[in-house]
């Protein structure tokens, strides 16, 4: 996928685009599927789906819970 902000003059990678504002890009990228909204191009659907077959993370007991 090329990334592609649209408030930067900087684009990396290549395949399908995804534009948006880099804020939204920094957010989708590191598995944050709550700014994908804000995100279009051809390479949206891809990085949607991506993002949505993501395992949710385990939580970290609080300290003094059993783990």
């Amino acid at each position: 996928m090329r990334l592609a902000p649209t408030d930067l003059d900087w684009r990396h990678g290549s395949g399908p685009e995804i534009t948006g504002p880099a804020e939204a890009l920094l957010m989708a990228i590191t598995g944050r599927a709550s700014a994908i909204g804000e995100l279009t191009g051809p390479g949206q659907p891809v990085l949607a789906r991506r993002l949505t077959r993501r395992p949710h993370r385990r939580t970290i007991p609080e300290h003094g819970q059993d783990r």
